[in-house]
């Protein structure tokens, strides 16, 4: 019996710290069952990412439980692989399914047909809002001038402590949700924005959890087995308040439309169901424009484009704070183009070179992923001599390329001037690649940058930013998916 149990450790041992990892470059030796996630989990997860790429390089492989999956580190080999041969790396993992089993829906989390047709389709609606244009600027802009506004009022009765984290915040769930949903949050009762930002945060959470993905490999089965039971029960009442949150915002927008009336939408909501009314009303049977679909869309939409934006500006505002000659450099450039404490608007974008390059170094130096999104190949590929099968799980490391000086001198400064060129233009190298690469590159790029611009700018010309008298803001990094700062508070003074 003896010989037999150590006969099955030798052949457990061979199994897992050599045949399961023979075809797949070297990284940091796995556990059974649970890989390296016990590595990866909080904010030690970031600092583990580094020490391995130090040792194994730009190519190795990370196990997430019995996954393995490829990373990439460096700037040649992405182009290489994400851009040129885009479409073979464009699947997303199959074990991506909901807690009940069903098959994912939204738009990032599926591939195949289906995604292609709804990122087409999400994209010609955010090009129907004006994307880039002054549709979309004017949205934007609300949110902008309700965000000074609220300011403004604080600095009035006397607050020395502005919370402009929790401004910005909202104000940036409010432009979110009024793509999506047609109408800004209250801020004057913030209950229903809180709501949804904790439920969107515990998804996030859920996400990151070792336990979950275990969970992963069967739902159905895993949901009986402690300790997987209490991980079940969390993700399905987390998912249960989302669905049930976003299906009153469609049950509530079906009521309001006219879907008879020639009319343009108002939000992607009114567009997607104008677009389901008329494939049901034309008879067409088994599409894809389902309220599944919708809701499922939507909380990509919030999650993707609510939590990346607004961290990026409580970087920029914390980085502003604690770099008081950068921001009296910028604020020369906007006293010198802007002049007043009108609205900076996007004509003045060409003319503020460096209010660009503050906003492309918080991107940069904030580095708000520790960990990208899975790619599946959808075929057989091959890179740096090693051949991986179609739905083999593999992801760029854009952190490392934003933290390596090949790319970026002096990488742990806070240098805007790395991104203006010897006339002082602005100027976006490819090596910037916070919104990803290739077919799945974020399609909410084009709004993120209109959203931080125009932030970035009217907060810098409107108000003096600095740490509180009392104590000072801290720079360490609270690694989720989205990394953000410690909650912090501003002392701000007018401008004007």
């Amino acid at each position: 019996m003896w010989q037999i149990l150590f006969l099955i450790v030798i052949l457990w041992g061979f199994h897992n710290f050599y045949w399961k990892r023979r075809n797949y470059p070297s990284g940091p030796p796995p556990l059974p069952l649970i890989g390296n996630l016990l590595s990866l989990k909080g904010n030690n997860g970031e600092k583990a990412m580094y020490e391995w790429k130090k040792k194994y390089g730009d190519f190795f492989t990370v196990w997430f439980g019995e996954n393995p999956v490829v990373l990439i580190g460096d700037a040649a080999t992405m182009y290489e692989t994400f851009v040129k041969d885009g479409e073979a790396y464009a699947g997303r993992p199959k074990m991506s399914h909901s807690f009940n089993g069903e098959r994912n829906l939204g738009i990032a989390g599926i591939d195949g047909p289906l995604w292609r047709e709804q990122r087409r389709f999400a994209l010609q609606i955010l090009r129907n809002f004006g994307l880039g244009r002054n549709l979309m600027q004017e949205r934007v802009l609300h949110e902008v001038v309700e965000m000074i506004d609220h300011v403004k009022e604080e600095i009035k009765i006397g607050i020395e402590k502005v919370d402009m984290m929790a401004i910005l915040d909202i104000c940036v769930g409010s432009i979110i949700n009024s793509l999506t949903f047609g109408h800004s949050f209250d801020k004057k009762n913030t209950e229903s924005f809180y709501k949804l930002k904790v439920l969107a945060g515990q998804v996030i959470e859920n996400f990151l959890d070792p336990l979950w993905k275990i969970c992963l490999w069967n739902p159905n089965v895993m949901k009986y087995i402690p300790p997987f039971d209490k991980v079940y029960k969390r993700v399905e009442k987390t998912e249960t308040s989302l669905n049930e949150i976003f299906n009153e915002k469609i049950k509530n927008h079906k009521k309001k439309i006219d879907f008879e009336a020639d009319e343009d939408s108002r939000d992607f909501a009114e567009a997607f169901l104008r677009h389901q009314y008329k494939l049901n009303k034309d008879g067409v049977k088994d599409h894809n424009y389902s309220d599944k679909q919708l809701v499922d869309s939507a909380l990509s939409l919030w999650i993707a484009g609510q939590e990346t934006t607004s961290s990026s500006l409580a970087w920029l505002v914390l980085f502003m704070m604690e770099h008081q000659d950068i921001q009296k450099k910028a604020q020369e450039e906007l006293d010198k183009h802007v002049g007043s404490d009108r609205l900076v608007t996007l004509d003045d974008k060409i003319n503020l070179n460096y209010v660009n390059a503050i906003v492309a170094e918080t991107l940069r130096f904030s580095n708000l992923s520790s960990v990208n999104v899975f790619h599946r190949t959808t075929k057989e590929v091959k890179i740096h001599g090693y051949t991986f099968p179609e739905n083999t799980m593999i992801t760029y490391q854009i952190p490392f390329v934003l933290n390596d000086s090949r790319y970026f001198s002096d990488e742990k400064s806070f240098k805007p001037e790395r991104f203006l060129d010897k006339e002082g233009k602005f100027f976006w190298p490819q090596e910037l690649m916070v919104f990803g690469l290739g077919k799945r590159a974020c399609l909410g790029e084009g709004l993120a940058k209109l959203e931080l611009y125009l932030f970035a700018a009217n907060i810098l010309n409107q108000f003096k930013l600095n740490h509180p008298k009392d104590k000072k803001a801290e720079l360490t990094r609270i690694i989720d998916l989205v990394t953000h700062p410690i909650p912090y508070k501003t002392f701000v003074e007018n401008r004007y």
